[in-house]
């Protein structure tokens, strides 16, 4: 489960009873998607507008727009 925030992106593994920083992410999100025939595909969007995607569950992070 992931959810956007401006402090960044955050991931939890545990049906939301702990959360922890999602690998690099930038700050200041504002939506995040899940690929539901890829679940370790994500992508997330600024405030900003630019479009990030992780293809590792949100370890890493790669601005694709």
């Amino acid at each position: 489960m992931y959810v956007a925030m401006r402090d960044g992106m955050f991931v939890s593994r545990d049906a939301g009873r702990t959360w922890k920083p999602a690998g690099n992410a930038v700050k200041s999100m504002a939506a995040v998607a899940v690929n539901p025939k890829r679940p370790s595909e994500v992508y997330a969007a600024t405030e900003q507008g630019q479009i990030h995607r992780s293809t590792d569950g949100g370890e890493t992070w790669e601005t694709i727009r």
